[in-house]
């Protein structure tokens, strides 16, 4: 998955009162739309935040429906810029993180009038060692061969003993609160035979009891009928939401091909909400990573995904290539076996690492979209940022359905929190959803 992603609102919005100041290549030119008889056409409103806090001085940058510069802002003191836009062009925002990654994102097919909401999550914490702490683990009898517990992160171990020291994982330790640990005990299959919550644990404490063991299960299911060809295996992943963090309670993977594919895994039956995380792994093409992936948050009872692909297409991408010294720019270029069906965005992605430097380049543009994508330009101060032939690069397309979503008009108005949460990361406050996307990448040298 994808280290940070924008969280894009758009909403139509007729604005009026004072523009932001703008630098344009030629200010002589008049903005495509405007008509003597109707007055100029409303310009688009910008904003920027990260972690909710409104950020300042963010380049803001318009291209026309070539992708051509057109014009330049940055963001006030309020995280805010309007800007003039063709009609159907491109609206750019780059980002620049504290650890100097950059991570430009591009709206393809903007209206005048619109309202873009740059939303920057903040930065995912890495779990502190802030102690150890002794368990006292209550006896099992069964086949359990594996334990493993949840605090801030993850600690496994194999075999099952009455007592066992842990490192004690806090995400941040300067938020207040005290911390729940989600236990498991596991068979030889890492499948889920018990588990055990243990709420309230002190940051500070140094030996706790858990409960008594838990057998009572869910079950956990990704069924598919009419998988493709070219299927060579199937997985589900589950996690369960605890202390706003995802922890993963349940994996069951298999091999398969064309047909029907049923997986099941037992997870804790417990109030959390659920995430699931299923996919088919495809025969790559070339050096083209294929996968068609669903993915859902739901309520504690809602632990079943399941789609015909008859019924319910998915195209597989075929052909994928990006050329980074196209003539025009850096160009991806993509295929698909199938018409593409009503689905609701096309997300592009392409990351470049040179050096230390990382730099991660969302586009979301309409299904509809022909099936290349050339790089929009950047003024001459941002140039750093287009990827060049000696650069490690990763680039991927994906197709993308919400159930949540209607339309594509309906995609594009949080396209890019859509594309977040469903590529990217679940966030706690994630609202309950259902999608599935082709996916298909590939990496260079």
């Amino acid at each position: 998955m994808r280290p940070l992603l924008f969280t894009v609102m758009v909403s139509a919005l007729a604005a009026c009162g004072k523009h932001d100041e703008m630098t344009t290549p030629d200010a002589a030119d008049p903005i495509d739309g405007a008509s003597p008889d109707t007055g100029p056409p409303p310009p688009v409103n910008v904003e920027v935040t990260h972690g909710g806090t409104p950020v300042t001085a963010v380049p803001v940058l318009v291209h026309d429906t070539s992708g051509a510069f057109v014009a330049q802002a940055v963001t006030d003191d309020a995280g805010k810029a309007s800007v003039d836009v063709p009609a159907g062009g491109m609206v750019s925002v780059v980002y620049t993180a504290p650890d100097d990654d950059i991570y430009p994102a591009t709206i393809v097919g903007v209206l005048p009038g619109e309202t873009l909401r740059f939303a920057v999550p903040p930065e995912d914490k890495t779990p502190t060692i802030v102690g150890n702490l002794t368990l006292s683990i209550p006896s099992f009898t069964g086949p359990a061969v594996h334990f493993m517990t949840h605090t801030g992160a993850g600690v496994s171990a194999s075999g099952v003993s009455s007592s066992l020291s842990i490192p004690l994982y806090v995400r941040d330790p300067e938020v207040a609160g005290d911390l729940t640990l989600l236990s498991l005990l596991r068979d030889t299959n890492l499948n889920t035979l018990a588990w055990s919550i243990l709420p309230g644990v002190s940051k500070s404490a140094t030996a706790v009891t858990l409960p008594a063991w838990d057998t009572t299960l869910a079950n956990v299911t990704f069924s598919l009928t009419n998988a493709p060809a070219d299927t060579s295996g199937a997985f589900v992943d589950a996690s369960l939401l605890v202390d706003d963090v995802w922890r993963g309670v349940g994996h069951s993977s298999v091999e398969a091909s064309a047909g029907d594919i049923q997986i099941t895994t037992p997870i804790p039956a417990t109030e959390h909400a659920i995430e699931i995380y299923a996919g088919l792994i495809v025969e790559a093409v070339g050096a083209v990573e294929r996968r068609l992936y669903f993915h859902q948050v739901r309520g504690a009872s809602q632990g079943t995904i399941m789609t015909d692909l008859a019924t319910a297409p998915l195209p597989l991408v075929t052909s994928m290539a990006l050329d980074v010294a196209a003539s025009a720019g850096p160009t991806l270029s993509w295929s698909f076996d199938t018409t593409v069906p009503n689905v609701d965005a096309i997300l592009i992605d392409v990351t470049r690492h040179r050096g230390s430097r990382m730099v991660d380049w969302y586009i979301i543009m309409p299904p509809d979209h022909a099936g290349a994508f050339t790089l929009p330009t950047l003024p001459e101060a941002l140039a750093e940022i287009m990827p060049v032939e000696s650069d490690d690069i990763y680039s991927a397309v994906m197709l993308i359905d919400v159930d949540e979503i209607s339309s594509p008009a309906a995609y594009r108005a949080d396209g890019l929190m859509w594309s977040r949460l469903i590529y990217d990361e679940v966030t706690p406050d994630a609202p309950p959803f259902g999608s599935r996307f082709t996916y298909a990448s590939t990496s260079t040298p």
